[in-house]
């Protein structure tokens, strides 16, 4: 069981002074760091503020002349931060989360201001970029007892939820305190109102005992990180909004490549844009653990594609196709490649096919290309395709035909 971890958020900040001189005297790479800062109750991560006041390449060339400023984060560990960079006194900054996996890798923006943008902006030769780092340190899950059950027990309780065989016992004006949803089906001349119960039907009892557990400020007895999704499904379909605010930020510091299959499963559905994006930035530095996992299979595809999308910065679906492909993401294959064949989109379906040696695609472009043979060989790009490719096609039809 993967029982869910809390979150406290160390904020700290480091700025570095630059010299005007060093935007001409300093080369590309060169780079000012601030000392090593700890981030306290990590179990000893530290992190750093870097400057390239000439610019940054991942490919350091000679002679190579940027004129922009570029600024970075390098942490000792794994961990998630919110990044934000802005230079004093101007309106100049940037922000964005981020789950740094990798102690040798900063991560940052190369290409943060230019050189033209900041040369009136500094004061007696000096200008100050500063860096504020807000870090999802995980801690030990605690939460403070609300203890509304421990005043409310001398009040019978009237009111049902029936879930499956279960009959859970709680009370109206709780429900209308917590929830719009129930207040406006117990204040109007409903059946639930009537009956003084309401079957739920898409939820488990235990969900229901758990998300009122922590209404009434009970101890809650499962705390696994599928238990707490399930929770705030829960909460999302009857606007508990409590339950979301306290819980919710906590779900990218839980996420594993065994986490992650649910969490984004409920981000997709109930439309989370943040989980949903720390899904994606989760996604990209630990792709293969997470593919390997059994319950990714069971996402809908429609999510996966949204994150390759978001991080990967992947518009066309041949151009996600391509990359799940070349990553073996099965999930976004299968449901991508269900293709309606027309005249106009054969020849970018048949590039994908050949380029990507996919042979049941092949098969399928083949067969269409015997029905539609007059209206395909007009077409200019069909003639563009590379000898190889056109010799391929016209075989494997005429295979077709002959079988």
């Amino acid at each position: 069981m993967n029982e869910i971890k809390g979150v406290k958020t160390f904020k700290d900040t480091a700025s570095v002074q630059l010299s005007l001189s060093d935007l001409t005297n300093k080369k590309l790479n060169d780079v000012i760091t601030t000392p090593a800062r700890k981030i306290e109750g990590s179990n000893g991560l530290t992190w750093s503020f870097l400057c390239y006041p000439a610019g940054y390449s991942a490919e350091w060339k000679q002679n190579i002349i940027k004129h922009e400023i570029g600024v970075f984060v390098k942490v000792s560990g794994q961990i998630w931060a919110i990044v934000s960079f802005s230079i004093d006194n101007s309106p100049i900054n940037e922000s964005y989360c981020h789950y740094f996996s990798s102690i040798l890798k900063p991560n940052g923006i190369p290409s943060f201001t230019l050189h033209d943008d900041v040369k009136l902006l500094f004061s007696n030769g000096k200008l100050s970029i500063t860096c504020t780092v807000e870090f999802d340190v995980v801690v030990p899950l605690v939460f403070m007892n609300r203890g509304l059950f421990l005043f409310s027990e001398h009040v019978s309780t009237d009111f049902v939820l029936i879930v499956g065989d279960d009959k859970i016992q709680t009370h109206r004006s709780v429900l209308s305190l917590i929830s719009p949803v129930f207040h406006a089906m117990l204040t109007h001349d409903t059946v639930e109102r009537k009956l003084k119960n309401v079957k739920i039907t898409d939820f488990d009892a235990n969900t229901v005992k758990t998300a009122l557990d922590y209404c009434y400020g009970r101890p809650m007895k499962d705390l696994s990180v599928d238990a707490v999704v399930s929770m705030l499904r829960f909460a999302d379909k009857y606007d508990i909004q409590p339950i979301i605010t306290e819980w919710e930020p906590i779900l990218p510091s839980n996420l594993t490549p065994e986490t992650f299959p649910v969490i984004l499963h409920y981000a997709y559905d109930c439309s989370k844009k943040t989980p949903t994006e720390a899904c994606a930035v989760y996604f990209e530095a630990h792709k293969l653990g997470i593919c390997l996992n059994p319950g990714f299979n069971a996402v809908p595809p429609e999510a996966v594609i949204e994150i390759i999308k978001f991080a990967f910065e992947l518009e066309s679906d041949f151009a996600i196709l391509r990359y799940a492909v070349t990553h073996s993401i099965w999930v976004v294959v299968n449901h991508l490649e269900k293709f309606t064949f027309t005249v106009e989109n054969f020849c970018e379906i048949a590039a994908y096919a050949w380029n990507m040696g996919r042979d049941e695609v092949k098969k399928e472009c083949a067969k269409f290309f015997n029905e539609h043979q007059v209206e395909i060989t007009g077409l200019k790009k069909f003639i563009n395709f590379c000898p190889l490719v056109l010799h391929s096609i016209l075989s494997l039809a005429y295979k077709l035909k002959c079988e």
